[in-house]
């Protein structure tokens, strides 16, 4: 039987999880493999993009598109560039080396930081 008046300071909302396909990921594998999640492609939107990682310890990287040096993803979003690989294997990183990628105030400039290597 259904009540005909709802107290809905009775009840919670459940909201739904995020999902990991939506987050803005950044992904290194270990042959070198620069992996663009499908949010973040489709929000950049531009296969030509600048990677600056942070010099001390690659914990952050900052993307910009349409830089002057950029690296040239494929469609489905991927580069390969082993130089990074020899940079985050320095800093003792456990690969897949994944950051959490959100768009900085500023504009066209994302900022990344290295997640605790989850796969």
């Amino acid at each position: 039987m259904v009540k005909s008046e709802i107290n809905m300071k009775d009840f919670f909302l459940l909201e739904p999880e995020i999902s990991r396909y939506q987050e803005m990921k950044l992904t290194i594998k270990e042959d070198g493999k620069i992996h663009l999640s499908a949010s973040l492609k489709r929000e950049i939107n531009s296969k030509e993009i600048e990677l600056y990682f942070h010099k001390a310890d690659c914990g952050e990287v900052y993307l910009k598109p349409n830089g002057s040096r950029p690296q040239k993803f494929t469609k489905a979003g991927t580069v390969k560039n082993r130089k990074i690989v020899e940079y985050l294997r320095k800093t003792k990183a456990a690969f897949p080396v994944v950051y959490s990628v959100k768009q900085c105030e500023e504009g066209r400039i994302w900022h990344g930081t290295l997640k605790n290597n989850e796969p």
